[in-house]
């Protein structure tokens, strides 16, 4: 396998990740659950899907 063909390949894994992930927190944030995920030092932090996909939109834009 190249290294083209390698990196193309991440691409499209990061993609789908990203997609999965998008898709969870919209799910989530529609059944009004919760997630957990980390601060910035690394420790975890229960927060809700409803503001966790507010905050990924404002980061990353309207999706």
């Amino acid at each position: 396998m190249s290294e083209q063909e390698c990196i193309d390949i991440r691409e499209r894994l990061n993609q789908a990740l990203e997609e999965s992930y998008k898709k969870m927190l919209r799910t989530k944030a529609a059944l009004g659950e919760s997630i957990i995920t980390v601060d910035a030092q690394g420790k975890p932090l229960e927060m809700s899907a409803k503001e966790a996909w507010e905050q990924y939109q404002a980061e990353n834009g309207n999706d």
